[in-house]
């Protein structure tokens, strides 16, 4: 190509069906089969987009045009758009496009089935007040029903097409420079972010999101749960819960400045109650925030009776207490301290299992009832074998596939009645003895048993066993999945 057209600067490039469309400064070119075509045109060129298998062009002084059969044909409406850059148009459904704008925010195009526009209207998105203090720079559709944009100060966010923010990506991230020029998605599906600083790339999909003091979110976490649809975490620095602003970002408020080790919300006769061990004791949290106070003592874990739903028993430490609600309120049983200290729970087949931090210590507890006197009755499961007792360990409990599971220091058993004693559940759940221990487990769906293990060097993996595979699975180093 001859140098004497003077093309200036390339500022983008797309592609057209078999076609590459390179804009500069003033002029637009179509590469096909090792020739190029210059596409004329009068006033200065402001953008060049491809969307729907068209190309549309936006002019200064004229608005949004597309190519047709070799020349630019103004859409029906778009002198609306010859005051405010266009940063972006792609598919927004069937029968609509999108179109970003710089300042003005986002529209709907609709297109008739030949892809023809017939009008244009101001998409409804619930982060209206975001788009009034800050410019996009850039966007795309980036998903299914996802799309992002890019800000000039402000970061990079990713809403759905209800309007609604799902994701924002901004210093608190990790990223270096909020200013987002530019992006891409890759072939891996992760987006590459042109930064005013560099060059950066996110996984806008990971399901793990990382959450910490710039949220909001203070001291060690012990617990999070969902109760009714919003989401609490207990840590050392006080009960917290989520609220996400309107510009995506998520943020922890503070509800009380008490020490909590754990959260249960419980269900029964119609009631729905979230229950907190804190520091002093056993609270009812409130649905404003407040707290008050069941009853006094040292908890580790609550655990709701699946035979008895009004009954919640108390890993104290040491000991183990309940509560039960009867009649409109709480009554607090006697506690039993011919316990070791118990920090969690789970019941199988009848028998409340109980783990603790000391030796490979587990109780089992079947025909559990309170007496009148505020006492719990039980019958202790008793192994006579100790060569069928659990190896030496601090010992954490769950269930999966109807079985009652114990993670110890290096592998997973489970006990069995017909061999009167515990036994490792499969030769592949194991992690690696003197290297690295199971911390927590959880059950999804009796499909997959994640585990988080600890290294040596205090740093976390995690992973599942999968049911479909044999639980055969592998363990992730997780500070690797929360790079940006």
């Amino acid at each position: 190509m001859p140098d004497t057209l003077g093309f200036g600067e390339v500022w983008n490039i797309t592609q057209l069906d078999n076609k590459v469309v390179f804009q500069s400064d003033f002029h637009l070119f179509l590469y096909i089969k090792d020739s190029i075509q210059i596409l004329p045109f009068e006033n200065s060129l402001l953008g060049s987009f491809v969307a729907n298998g068209n190309l549309y062009v936006n002019f200064e002084n004229e608005g949004l045009k597309r190519f047709m059969e070799g020349k630019f044909v103004p859409i029906p409406f778009s002198e609306k758009f010859s005051d405010d850059e266009i940063v972006g148009i792609d598919i927004f459904d069937n029968e609509h496009l999108i179109e970003a704008t710089a300042e003005s925010g986002f529209f709907l195009i609709e297109i008739n089935p030949y892809g023809n526009e017939l009008s244009v209207e101001k998409l409804e998105i619930k982060f209206q007040s975001l788009i009034a203090q800050t410019t996009i720079q850039s966007f795309k559709k980036i998903g299914e029903n996802l799309f992002a944009f890019g800000t000039n100060g402000d970061g990079l966010f990713v809403f759905d097409q209800s309007g609604k923010i799902t994701q924002s990506i901004n210093e608190n991230s990790g990223i270096k420079d909020p200013f987002v020029n530019e992006f891409i998605k890759d072939s891996r599906g992760q987006l590459r972010l042109a930064l005013g600083n560099g060059v950066a790339f996110v996984n806008a999909f990971e399901p793990i999101s990382n959450f910490g003091i710039e949220n909001g979110l203070e001291g060690i976490i012990e617990d999070i749960v969902r109760y009714k649809g919003e989401i609490f975490c207990a840590t050392h620095e006080g009960l917290f819960k989520l609220k996400t602003k309107e510009n995506g970002q998520p943020t922890f408020s503070l509800l009380n400045t008490l020490q909590c080790w754990d959260l249960l919300p419980v269900k029964f006769e119609g009631k729905e109650i979230l229950l907190g061990a804190f520091n002093d004791g056993i609270y009812e949290v409130k649905d404003n925030g407040e707290v008050e106070l069941i009853v006094e003592n040292y908890p580790w874990k609550l655990y709701q009776s699946k035979s008895d739903s009004t009954l919640v028993f108390i890993g104290l430490d040491p000991g183990l207490g309940f509560i039960k609600y009867q009649n409109g309120n709480w009554f607090a049983g006697y506690e039993n301290y011919d316990f070791d200290a118990i920090y969690n729970f789970t019941e199988v087949n009848g028998v409340l299992w109980a783990g603790t931090f000391r030796d490979g210590l587990v109780y089992g507890l079947r025909n559990i009832g309170v007496k009148q006197d505020s006492t719990l009755a039980y019958e202790l499961v008793i192994v006579e074998d100790s060569n069928k007792l659990l190896p030496k360990s601090s010992v954490y409990t769950i269930e999966f596939q109807g079985n009652p599971l114990f993670a110890i220091d290096s592998a997973i058993f489970t006990y069995d009645e017909e061999y009167g004693g515990f036994k490792p559940f499969t030769p592949t759940t194991k992690s690696s003895p003197g290297r690295k221990y199971f911390h927590r487990l959880l059950n999804q769906e009796d499909e997959k048993l994640w585990a988080i293990t600890v290294l040596p060097n205090e740093d976390f993996e995690f992973g599942f066993f999968d049911a479909k595979k044999n639980l055969s699975g592998s363990l992730i180093h997780l500070r690797s999945l929360l790079t940006v």
